[in-house]
């Protein structure tokens, strides 16, 4: 048995260890713990530095509205509730994309509310303007114009933010599941504060490995009245919030050694439609 495994086993009282996941956060097992079914995450260092520090605070901040609830946690692993259905994933693979962008806007809606509540927000969340960063020095170095407009834009929305709020910085089709008890909940939060727009962006470009899907126009159209009207946001907004996040990811891929491309043609279509 790995030793962190056994350490946390031993730690937390955790039984009967199964391996279902391994990422580039973490390694994710299903326990037991006191006759109930847990999940605990192991994590990387990638893990430790995104969702052992900043996600924990938010999902501890959202206290089980529309995620996994967090029951213990420490910098180098998390004990969550298990959730025991498919993902969001799975709806579109079967033709359902617009029931499973339908179940996204219900899952941020109840993210997003704990924040209007007027709840204090916590101490330690990554804010918009670190998330942007890379961007801003990628636009510094490059000659590139779409890192350049991409940069500007992100300037403009950050200095026009009306509206700050608890976010789950990761929102796309995996990290959204389906438990036989409570129904879609989030997963895997990156733990952000800023504009809620945001957590919308991430929608446009997954399921990423559909690009006869995402690459569509009216696609990307369609998803920019949708979260317009359920959440009261200007498309236009919505729609820069969506090109800037393409660049930025784009700017992470390079960084990581893998191909931007497609998040870059992605983002050049909604450039041509803001323009």
């Amino acid at each position: 048995m790995d030793f962190l495994l056994k350490n946390y086993s031993e730690k937390w009282n955790l039984m009967n260890p199964v391996l279902i996941a391994e990422t580039g956060a973490g390694r994710i097992y299903k326990v037991m713990h006191k006759g109930r079914p847990l999940v605990l995450k192991v994590l990387t260092s990638l893990g430790k530095k995104e969702e052992g520090r900043t996600g924990a605070l938010a999902l501890k901040y959202f206290n089980g509205q529309g995620s996994v609830e967090l029951l213990r946690g420490d910098n180098g692993a998390l004990l969550l509730s298990y959730v025991d259905g498919r993902s969001l994933k799975d709806l579109v693979l079967e033709g359902q994309d617009r029931q499973a962008s339908e179940i996204i806007c219900k899952v941020l809606e109840k993210l997003h509310a704990v924040s209007a509540l007027d709840r204090k927000i916590p101490a330690g969340l990554i804010t918009m303007e670190e998330k942007f960063d890379l961007l801003f020095t990628s636009a510094k170095v490059e000659g590139d114009s779409l890192v350049r407009e991409a940069a500007f834009l992100a300037r403009h929305l950050l200095k026009t933010q009306e509206r700050r709020a608890v976010l789950h910085g990761d929102i796309h089709h995996s990290n959204i599941l389906e438990s036989s008890t409570r129904g879609w909940v989030a997963i895997d939060a990156k733990g952000l504060v800023g504009d809620p727009t945001y957590d919308f962006a991430n929608v446009f470009y997954n399921p990423d490995d559909q690009p006869w899907l995402v690459e569509e126009e009216e696609r990307i159209l369609w998803l920019c009245a949708l979260f317009s009207e359920r959440f009261g946001v200007d498309p236009k907004r919505i729609l820069e919030f969506a090109f800037v996040y393409g660049v930025l990811s784009a700017c992470w891929a390079v960084e990581d050694g893998l191909d931007p491309t497609r998040r870059r043609r992605i983002a050049g279509m909604i450039q041509k439609i803001l323009n």
